[in-house]
């Protein structure tokens, strides 16, 4: 499996460290990592093509010893290939210097998140995991790109998933706090979007105008 080449004196292979004459893998299949050398230096016997996992990709199957990355959370990986985003207008792009993909771009009413800026090398690979086209939240606006997340002013409101400054309109703001007979741990992202729009429809008001602000295991005396 792969593109084998055979050594020759001064040519690309030959530069890897592999005497004239010996087979040299230079590339694999899609999804596989290429593995040709030992801490740089050109392993003949150590010659293979390596799969990545389903939940990973690997940049560049041409280039030596990249490793396989796990899927960032924004991503769809099959096959060891990041195959797109999950949200429609994401842009992503390769970096080889670095051997992961980065997402350089969110479509409006998304927020960029967990992206490589500011990473050092010792979370850049957890940052890259964690990259995600996040839907903006309710009381803001993101105008996509790269751009963060802006709250609307005080006194006005809008609805997730708002991309401009426009969608801020005035609005009257009633808190409720209540209990229920439920742990914190509890109540999984399902429960909460029943209990929105449970509220929602108690209020009659649309559930994009109900938001949870927090929540806490304090009882009441």
């Amino acid at each position: 499996r792969g593109v084998w080449v055979v050594a020759a004196a001064g040519g690309g292979a030959a530069a890897l460290g592999a005497t004239a004459g010996m087979y040299v893998l230079v590339a694999c299949p899609a999804g596989n990592r290429l593995v040709n050398s030992l801490g740089g230096t050109f392993a003949h016997d150590l010659q293979a093509c390596r799969a990545c996992d389903d939940d990973q990709y690997v940049i560049d199957s041409t280039m030596g010893n990249l490793t396989c990355q796990a899927c960032p959370a924004g991503a769809v990986c099959s096959g060891g290939v990041l195959t797109g985003g999950r949200v429609s207008g994401s842009v992503w792009a390769p970096d080889l210097s670095r051997g992961v993909f980065v997402l350089l771009s969110c479509p409006p009413g998304y927020e960029l998140i967990g992206g490589l800026a500011t990473a050092t090398s010792s979370t850049m690979l957890t940052a890259a995991a964690a990259q995600d086209c996040s839907p903006c939240a309710a009381a803001y606006y993101c105008v996509g790109g790269s751009a963060a997340s802006s709250a609307c002013p005080t006194g006005t409101f809008a609805p997730a998933l708002s991309n401009s400054s426009s969608a801020c309109l005035p609005a009257v703001f009633v808190r409720v706090t209540f209990t229920l007979p439920l742990p914190k741990a509890s109540l999984t992202a399902a429960r909460l979007a029943n209990l929105t729009a449970a509220l929602a429809a108690v209020a009659q008001l649309p559930a994009s105008a109900i938001v949870i602000e927090s929540i806490s295991d304090q009882r009441r005396a």
